[in-house]
């Protein structure tokens, strides 16, 4: 798996600030005069002290700001401070913006499971790529609770690993999965599969990165589709972004009763099947 050069890293010194209008961060650096450019946020934190800043959400509303980086082995979002946000109010975002992490061997995001606080708008691409998505959905289905689309957006996920709670039944995820076409000539033939025992590293529990193995991971190799929303504040139904997904693969964490055949198998040397 490619990575960046992680001399972006000296950004966590702190040269720069986000904007006149959003207040400079501890562990949030707009790094203007290194390999990370001028439109690059660095987020260092973990999210977990109470009195720390929004970093993510106070790099969403710099319109300068076109690439972030995590370069922790964890970072969760603050519900609080996305309190204001929601159905009715969702954060439009306007512009494209790729997210990543630099921290070796993978960094995770935890999006706390929250629901329809960002808007893409009208053309817009969101990018994650070489990361770990947590709590990104309550329950089974293959878009992200935490952003909804109007036409013409997209969210693209490259080799990234999906991390469930809830999760259907992987031959059942398969199976819905195969019943969708390309969303247009410009994506390629969908192509998933299941991994019997899939193994990564990652902060899961709050803790120090350690490896964990899950059996009948899904893989998506391509993948598109289009992923509306309802909103039931406002009454009506948004268009929808693309979701892309190329050699993206998801697992769950905590299996419903219903699929207990998925199972975390421990912590044990096992293959990275594609990366």
């Amino acid at each position: 798996m490619q990575r960046l050069d992680i001399s972006c890293l000296v950004a966590l010194l702190l040269l720069g600030s986000l904007s006149s209008s959003v207040p400079r961060a501890q562990g949030l650096a707009q790094a203007e005069e290194t390999p990370c450019g001028p439109n690059c946020a660095v987020i260092s934190g973990d999210g977990t002290d109470s009195a720390s800043p929004p970093y993510f959400l106070q790099a969403l509303q710099n319109d300068s700001i076109t690439e972030i980086r995590l370069t922790g082995p964890r970072y969760q979002l603050k519900p609080s401070a996305w309190a204001d946000y929601g159905s009715g109010n969702m954060f439009v975002l306007r512009r494209n913006i790729t997210i990543h992490s630099t921290y070796e061997p993978l960094g995770l995001m935890d999006f706390q499971l929250m629901e329809r606080k960002v808007l893409l708008d009208a053309g817009v691409t969101l990018t994650f790529h070489d990361i770990v998505l947590q709590n990104v959905r309550k329950l089974g289905g293959f878009g992200l609770d935490f952003f909804v689309g109007n036409e013409g957006s997209q969210i693209v996920l490259q080799d990234v690993v999906r991390v469930k709670l809830a999760c259907q039944l992987p031959a059942d995820v398969l199976r819905s999965a195969r019943t969708y076409t390309p969303v247009s000539a410009a994506y390629p033939n969908n192509s998933v599969a299941l991994i019997p025992e899939f193994c990564f590293t990652a902060a899961l529990n709050y803790g120090e990165p350690a490896e964990h193995c899950f059996n009948d991971a899904v893989h998506f190799q391509t993948f598109s589709l289009i992923s509306a929303s309802n909103d039931p504040d406002a009454g009506g139904q948004y268009p929808g972004y693309v979701l892309y997904q190329q050699n993206t693969t998801r697992v769950c964490e905590s299996p419903s009763q219903r699929s207990a055949s998925i199972r975390m198998t421990g912590m044990r040397s096992c293959a990275w099947p594609y990366w």
